[in-house]
């Protein structure tokens, strides 16, 4: 059971570089209309810090062909990171006292950034927390004939009690 005196950061508050947000933020709008993810950490020092981003491929638009998504999904509605690859990142963070402190990645259909039934069951709702992480939603949406925007950006954390995902606050740091 992943406790939050451990991993902090799993308790949301948290403080994240303007240039780790802006980063993430660019991610999603680049990949639109895919959804877009992505890992970010931050210094073991500092534990509510969070001051870079590391962008995965969503495998459900790289292989989409090969995984078996949800009936009816796709990449512009759905995302898998490679699960190697973040074990492998958790782990060298924690080695290098840069822990992997958040998972994100986008909605890119305009509704903001809920935390969507598929979100709650792939990372633990009703049972345990899968990852020793917070996460972010970027929301985006776009007009007819307009480039995407991001609406809103908002974290997502576990409460261990409920055993269920509630949203949390941040602050942008410079």
């Amino acid at each position: 059971m992943l406790r939050h005196n451990e991993f902090p950061w799993m308790s949301g508050d948290l403080r994240i570089a303007s240039d780790a947000l802006d980063q993430m933020h660019q991610q999603a709008l680049d990949e639109y209309p895919n959804e877009c993810c992505g890992y970010a950490s931050g210094p073991a020092a500092d534990l509510l810090l969070v001051d870079r981003t590391v962008p995965m491929k969503n495998l459900a638009v790289e292989q989409a062909g090969a995984l078996a998504l949800p009936e009816g999904r796709t990449g512009e509605d759905y995302f898998v990171m490679d699960p190697l690859k973040l074990d492998h990142a958790i782990a060298d963070g924690d080695d290098a006292g840069q822990p992997v402190k958040v998972i994100y990645h986008s909605h890119p259909n305009g509704k903001g950034g809920y935390f969507s039934a598929e979100d709650r069951a792939m990372f633990g709702e009703g049972r345990e927390l899968s990852l020793p992480v917070s996460f972010i939603v970027i929301g985006l949406g776009a007009k007819q004939d307009s480039p995407p925007v991001v609406i809103e950006t908002r974290l997502w954390v576990f409460n261990a009690l409920t055993k269920a995902f509630e949203e949390s606050s941040f602050s942008e740091m410079p």
